[in-house]
């Protein structure tokens, strides 16, 4: 029924304590799968230009204080806001965040800004697909990779866990995710043991700085 992706500092125990205790008779199953990959994030196939766009870079680690973190927190919430208006926000000059910004894209922390669509505006179905593969690790990059080529696809990623990819699509038909499925299975048979289909019905809060406090 739920997907949600959350990153936590080693205390998974104690979200899943308060998670069963807030929800005691709701909750029947669930699964846990360590994201290990990311593979794609981008609308752009759906626009007939498939760039993939992925999280992956070869910078290091960047140590960021509570006013980058501030910056960040601005441009994730509207990162259409110019320099003045975060600057006002937190009584910094214009060149000030510029120039903190330039440091924080320099380090690859931030990676890109894009526009967030609703697929339903474009007439189009929204699924999740939980692919359980045969094995684990980077032997499902080549599942992982066709996915990433498809026209349809906006997310894919590999995972550590009972699944071990999971893709976002976007398709006019239901006929289209069947030959997806079909030309899948067809291709990596000796792979593949079992795909999942859900529809994607809602899509809730997006926080990419979580326990983090807005300001």
């Amino acid at each position: 029924n739920y997907a949600v992706t959350f990153s936590c500092d080693g205390r998974l125990n104690e979200f899943l304590d308060l998670l069963f205790h807030s929800f005691p008779n709701q909750i029947v199953e669930y699964a846990i799968g360590r994201h290990l990959n990311e593979y794609k994030d981008s609308f752009s196939g759906i626009f007939n230009n498939n760039k993939i766009i992925t999280s992956s870079t070869g910078h290091q680690r960047v140590i960021i204080d509570q006013t980058d973190t501030a910056i960040i927190t601005a441009l994730a919430e509207n990162a259409r806001q110019n320099n003045s208006e975060i600057g006002a926000r937190y009584k910094m000059t214009r060149e000030a965040i510029r120039t903190r910004i330039k440091k924080i894209e320099d380090a690859g922390l931030i990676i890109n800004y894009r526009t967030i669509i609703k697929p339903q505006e474009l007439d189009l179905l929204s699924y999740v697909l939980l692919i359980r593969c045969a094995t684990t690790g980077e032997t499902s990059s080549p599942i992982c990779n066709f996915l990433s080529e498809h026209t349809s696809t906006s997310y894919v990623c590999s995972l550590a866990g009972s699944v071990q990819i999971m893709c976002v699509l976007h398709m006019k038909t239901i006929m289209e995710l069947d030959d997806l499925c079909s030309g899948l299975r067809g291709q990596y048979p000796d792979m593949i043991v079992e795909i999942e289909t859900c529809p994607l019905i809602k899509v809730g809060t997006q926080n990419y700085l979580p326990g983090i406090q807005k300001s």
